[in-house]
């Protein structure tokens, strides 16, 4: 039983021995005698601190029109006399950013000419837009003749 008491306290002498070196502070390293301590110098302050602000205003995105990629035409024929024609288009939007423009018919003698045209950004112009493919249902009404 006195050699558990002796162990134990020497254990514990040991415990506090190394508290009281571990709890004493470190001095700095002196410095050569005659130099000054190291100082830092500044550096210059960065250009802008700020990051921009957005403009003001939304930014106008300049749209171009360009030709609709045709899906399916159909021709109709109503039942009437005189019979009537109709063409049933569906063109193809192929982003997000796309929109219908409109169509245009031109006729020279028994041929029908019918432009589809969308509107989308024009080129050059950074615009995020889903990828999303959709399409619009145009029908038109070319008349009897």
């Amino acid at each position: 039983m006195n050699i558990k008491k002796g162990f134990v306290a020497a254990l514990l002498s040991g415990v506090a021995l190394v508290a009281a070196v571990a709890c004493q502070g470190a001095t700095p390293a002196a410095s050569p005698s005659g130099s000054s301590p190291a100082v830092a110098t500044p550096t210059a302050p960065p250009a802008q601190s700020l990051p921009p602000k957005p403009p003001e205003s939304p930014v106008e995105i300049e749209m171009a029109e360009v030709p609709a990629p045709i899906e399916s035409v159909e021709i109709n024929i109503a039942e009437s006399f005189p019979p009537q024609y109709f063409v049933a288009i569906k063109s193809g939007l192929p982003s997000g950013c796309a929109e219908f423009r409109g169509y245009e018919v031109s006729r020279e003698g028994n041929t029908v000419k019918i432009e589809v045209t969308n509107l989308e950004p024009a080129p050059g112009q950074l615009i995020p837009c889903t990828a999303i493919y959709g399409y619009h249902d145009t029908n038109i009404n070319l008349g009897s003749d």
